[in-house]
């Protein structure tokens, strides 16, 4: 059994992500059973009669993966071209990797905010209100004459058109062309069918414009009431769907069929937020979740319509010719639940590419999602660093310590040439920062005090070359906090380093491999091995999940698991201990139990296979594995996955907070799941 779960929460951040910018975090939502009828009749004259947070399944989830916002998404050949505010990424559709595109001085190309392309005449980029244009990997000179303050293009394959705040304009045959001087103008369309461009605008409505670059008002007059546009779409069968608002500030929806308009009024506690097309799929995101719009009979003469939502009154317009039938519209609800927090819907290929806050770009074919991501959050990090005060939490990603609040994000500013390690909670409440050392090779201890970072201490710690990673941090009974290291080679391979503990007074005394002379070590150092992945405590005792079996503890005597002692694989990851005292291990061979006598491990799926993470929470076993999270309680077993708000499906680590809340770490990015 699977469950459906909502997303809520905003993105913001200092340093990389702007001092003050303060976003709307990517969120999802689980569709609800909606369904409406859309009729209508043409001609003038026609009457009409912050988001829920959905605690469903794991509850409020939260889920980042990016830095910046996505502005623009068009798609050209085999590639994916993604805009945002600090640059211009392009996706290779088919592999995912990503690559980050200079501008023509070499510098990332800032604020995109409009992109389209042609095979035939290449890249267009509106950024910082210029307009720039790439063909054959190379930028090239714009001619002379573009019109300023661009905010939307549409590239041809003799040229471009372009759209903004001086109207529109046409660049062809090296010279531009400029109409509607004076409109504003938002959104543009191609219908290749009937070789025409359809404008919308915010004031003046809806224009077209023919292959001979004609152009046509489509305006009240004409039957089309809708003055400021808010989406427009060309149909796979050859009609065009505008919504918007009229004169009088109602929204309505408008459908031309090459002949005549036919409008439609939602139900006035619907608001329509955008339309768009997947395929010969059309769709409406409203405040609350997704319609898809059928064509159907329309319902005869006074026969009742067994849909409420979205029910018009429809009422003839004076003058009307009786010949024409209008089309007859059931929105239905999708059941598909979609990013909320949608900046830009771009429709091409028979897909919608929907760019989103905190997530990268989704690719919808109408009923499953695609992501393309940099996943530059979490730079890479395979394990949680998270450390929680009474009010809020910070964590640790790719060097860099972020601020989490109620589905906020902010990051840290750090002292000058240092990166962000690790964070925790210490047993006297504090929350303590480990940052790369004065040395770039050692530690430092950092506490956090008015949203600022204060260094208070080195560590007599150090690794071979810095800065150090952190694996883990878990504090034992004595309050002490043991705290997982490797460091990063030449190559940039990760290489095990021991463990530090760290007492609350900022004292560390480092614990590494039996493999050193004896001499070498410290009188109160372990002789450990240097890969441990976990550590869990027990009446006195250390239990610790390694690359090379499970080590315990017992004083100072150290003894190694392996698979001659009935491990399955001796590649452990993650260790934990049951209120009853029984050992849980997490491996390359799955989910082990060791009752004190002997180890018993799964042999059915999903707990059979590799696990990488285990927590518990009120009789509550949550493992991360590969295929998905993880909840088991007693018999019972359930899976999480992307399509239940997860960032991703394969679960690298977890993390519990104080307030009960589960951190969820991934291939593809970070989930914060509140549980309730």
């Amino acid at each position: 059994m699977r469950e459906r779960t909502g997303l809520e929460g905003a993105f913001s951040a200092g340093s990389r992500l702007g001092s003050e910018q303060t976003s709307m975090l990517q969120r999802w939502a689980m569709g609800v059973a909606l369904t409406g009828v859309l009729v209508g009749c043409p001609g003038p004259g026609a009457k009409v009669t912050s988001q829920p947070r959905i605690p469903i399944g794991l509850g409020t989830v939260d889920s980042f993966s990016e830095l910046y916002p996505v502005t623009a998404v068009t798609e050209m050949g085999e590639s994916l071209y993604v805009g945002r505010k600090a640059d211009l990424q392009r996706f290779n559709i088919a592999s995912g990797e990503h690559t980050m595109l200079p501008g023509p001085k070499g510098e990332p190309l800032r604020e995109v905010s409009a992109l389209s392309g042609s095979t035939v005449g290449g890249l267009w980029v509106v950024a910082k209100g210029h307009l720039y244009q790439r063909q054959k990997d190379a930028w090239v000179d714009v001619p002379a004459g573009a019109p300023p303050r661009p905010r939307t293009v549409l590239a041809m394959d003799d040229g471009v058109l372009v759209g903004g705040e001086a109207g529109l304009a046409r660049l062809a045959k090296g010279s531009w062309r400029r109409m509607l001087p004076g409109a504003k103008v938002t959104s543009l369309a191609e219908h290749r069918s009937r070789s025409e461009v359809w404008v919308g605008t915010t004031q003046e409505g809806v224009y077209s414009l023919d292959s001979a670059g004609k152009l046509t008002s489509h305006s009240a007059a004409r039957g089309q009431p809708v003055r400021r546009v808010q989406s427009l779409a060309v149909l796979a069968g050859g009609g065009v769907l505008v919504l918007g608002r009229d004169a009088r500030g109602r929204q309505l929806l408008s459908h031309f069929n090459g002949e005549a308009w036919t409008r439609y009024w939602p139900s006035s506690e619907r608001r329509l937020r955008r339309l768009f097309t997947a395929g010969q799929r059309i769709f409406l995101q409203h405040r609350k979740g997704l319609f898809e719009l059928r064509q159907t009979p329309p319902v005869k003469a006074g026969e009742k319509s067994p849909f409420s939502l979205l029910q018009l009154t429809v009422e003839r317009a004076p003058g009307a010719q009786g010949g024409h039938t209008p089309p007859h519209f059931v929105a239905v609800d999708a059941e598909r639940e979609l990013p909320r927090g949608i900046t830009i819907v771009a429709s091409s290929g028979g897909y919608a590419y929907l760019g989103t806050v905190a997530l990268g770009v989704a690719r919808f074919d109408g009923r499953d999602l695609r992501w393309f991501r940099t996943v530059e959050l979490m730079g890479g990090q395979e394990r949680l660093l998270v450390g929680c005060g009474e009010e809020d939490c910070f964590f640790i990603g790719g060097g860099q310590i972020y601020r989490y609040v109620e589905g906020q994000l902010r990051a840290l500013t750090l002292p000058q040439k240092r990166s962000a390690i690790a964070v925790f909670r210490q047993s006297n409440g504090r929350v303590a920062v480990v940052l790369q050392g004065a040395d770039p090779n050692t530690l430092a201890l950092a506490r956090v005090k008015d949203g600022k970072l204060s260094v208070e201490r080195e560590l007599a710690v150090r690794v071979p070359r810095g800065p150090a990673v952190a694996r883990f941090s878990r504090q034992d009974p004595q309050g002490r906090t043991w705290l997982g290291l490797a460091y990063r080679d030449e190559e940039k391979e990760e290489r095990p380093w021991g463990v530090a503990v760290i007492t609350v007074d900022g004292k560390a005394t480092f614990h590494r491999s039996s493999m050193l002379p004896k001499e070498k070590r410290p009188a109160d150092s372990l002789a450990l091995p240097d890969d441990i992945r976990d550590v869990s405590f027990k009446d006195g005792d250390l239990w610790m999940a390694t690359g090379v079996g499970v080590c315990h503890v017992v004083g100072k005597k150290v003894r190694e698991i392996t698979e001659n002692d009935g491990l399955v694989s001796e590649l452990t990851y993650a260790i934990n201990i049951s209120p009853k005292g029984e050992i849980l291990l997490g491996s390359y061979g799955g989910l082990g139990r060791f009752d004190g006598k002997e180890w018993r491990f799964e042999s059915s799926p999903p707990l059979s296979g590799s696990v990488r993470a285990l927590v518990r929470q009120r009789g509550v076993l949550w493992a991360g594995t590969l295929s998905g999270l993880i909840r088991s309680q007693g018999t019972k077993i359930q899976i999480f996955s992307t399509r239940d708000g997860l960032a991703g499906s394969r679960v690298l680590d977890l993390h519990l907070d104080g307030k009960g809340r589960l951190w969820v770490l991934s291939k593809l990015g970070l989930t914060v799941a509140s549980l309730d």
